[in-house]
């Protein structure tokens, strides 16, 4: 089934939670759906259609247990990241589908993974910065990085959170030299226990930047009863390992669209601040 939804923008969502660290981060190889797509479509009229093939994620949980008290662990999520460089912003289509075979970008090798994942999204707006970690950098360039339990921050059994992922929220994370950032909430697709095996957002304008795309199961089936779950997403995992492809369609938006799209959405906001007023 293809499940259709469309962007849901954010408008202070996250001032009702604290913004906390707990054990976890993400990392960026392979995971550019531009730079690591395997097909790159020309659609015309600056319109441009990528094709990744290499996405995974461990168990059919991950992003509905983002949804609860004690937030999701981004192990059990997958982070993607795409760039909009169109200095006047684009408009956007993600579609997000089950998938098992998986094409690495780099050999063009084909793996197996389970194909029964039922998806959900979130898009976020910034990716954080490229961070020297361990030695080597780059090998984990996170969002911002990872808050590991150190003396520096507070740790997750203490917080009686998890991995810090958030499907309706802001995510915040840092790192053992005190480097810290934020990804902000723009829009999600997906719902607890929607059979579906695939999931869509469609006509996002968005500004120049980078994104994250993350992708995980929509199943309340799995998660943990004690939240003290960190481990990573390995081949090995019990829970399984689910596919997904990704396809992302940018559309380069020419100045005077541009000036009125941003120009619609403020007067949106202004009338919706008007609507409270008056209440």
């Amino acid at each position: 089934m293809n499940r259709m939804l469309f962007a849901m923008v954010a408008m202070g969502v996250t001032a009702f939670a604290p913004i906390q660290e707990a054990s976890a981060h993400v990392g960026w190889g392979n995971r550019d759906l531009i730079l690591n797509a395997e097909n790159m479509i020309d659609n015309g009229n600056d319109s441009t259609r990528y094709e990744y093939r290499f996405g995974s994620v461990t168990g059919n949980y991950g992003w509905a247990d983002g949804l609860d008290y004690d937030w999701g662990n981004s192990h059990r999520v997958r982070f993607t990241k795409f760039e909009i460089t169109n200095p006047t912003g684009a408009l956007v289509d993600i579609s997000v589908w089950a998938a098992s075979e998986l094409t690495n970008p780099d050999t063009g090798e084909v793996t197996t993974a389970l194909g029964d994942l039922n998806p959900a999204i979130t898009l976020y707006k910034g990716v954080g910065e490229v961070v020297d970690y361990g030695g080597t950098t780059g090998a984990h360039s996170l969002v911002p990085a990872s808050s590991f339990d150190t003396t520096e921050f507070l740790n997750a059994d203490d917080l009686g959170k998890e991995g810090l992922f958030r499907a309706l929220h802001d995510v915040t994370m840092c790192n053992t030299s005190g480097q810290c950032g934020t990804q902000a909430y723009v829009a999600h697709a997906g719902e607890i226990n929607d059979p579906g095996d695939s999931i869509s957002l469609a006509g996002l304008f968005l500004e120049p930047g980078w994104y994250s795309l993350v992708i995980g199961g929509n199943s309340h089936i799995g998660i943990p009863l004690f939240k003290n779950d960190f481990a990573g997403a390995g081949i090995n995992d019990p829970d399984g390992v689910r596919g997904f492809h990704v396809d992302l369609t940018v559309t380069a938006v020419p100045v005077p669209a541009a000036v009125w799209l941003m120009g619609s959405a403020l007067v949106g906001l202004i009338g919706m601040r008007k609507r409270v007023a008056a209440v």
